[in-house]
């Protein structure tokens, strides 16, 4: 794979080699799982090749997987897609937009790198905020629940909430201005 970075700095057309044979048929079931039209189906496919292989040097194996790197940068591209069509129909049409009817798989994708994200920026907190935040978030708890179970003041579950929200806020505003 891409364990290398300076690979993907010094050999572009090397990483779409690897893309190309390693994730092609994972970016074409993603793709046609939103998108009917077998044409745009293979547009996307060749736009999404395109985009990794223009920013081949932007991948940062320390933030994540190439996997999940290619499915953000394929999810970006159906949707940038779906909303031109959108854009350019007139309303009467807004229905008749080809969009496959089970989109579980892209759904399935989204969710996936949602919560890998989420899961990521979540251990960046200290280990008190990754619980609190983690039971409130993940397990559904309700901050007196947290604060019995963890044996804390109610306001100091609340604050610590409130500001690892903050701080994991400005972390997703860093990570999405750098893109």
């Amino acid at each position: 794979m891409l364990a290398d970075h300076s690979l993907a700095v010094d050999h572009p057309d090397t990483v779409l080699a690897v893309c190309y044979t390693q994730y092609q048929h994972q970016i074409r079931a993603h793709v046609a799982a939103a998108i009917q039209n077998p044409t745009d189906v293979d547009d996307l496919v060749q736009q999404v090749l395109v985009t990794v292989w223009k920013h081949a040097a932007r991948f940062d194996p320390s933030k994540g997987e190439l996997g999940a790197w290619i499915a953000g940068i394929t999810r970006h591209t159906v949707l940038d897609f779906l909303r031109r069509m959108y854009r350019h129909a007139s309303p009467a049409r807004h229905s008749a937009i080809p969009m496959a009817t089970d989109c579980t798989a892209l759904t399935a994708l989204i969710e996936a790198e949602q919560h890998q994200f989420i899961t990521t920026l979540v251990s960046h907190l200290p280990p008190p905020a990754q619980r609190i935040i983690h039971a409130a978030f993940f397990l559904g708890m309700t901050h007196q629940q947290i604060a019995e179970h963890c044996q804390m003041p109610l306001g100091t579950v609340k604050t610590i909430i409130r500001r690892s929200l903050g701080q994991l806020r400005m972390r997703i505003e860093q990570d999405t201005s750098d893109e």
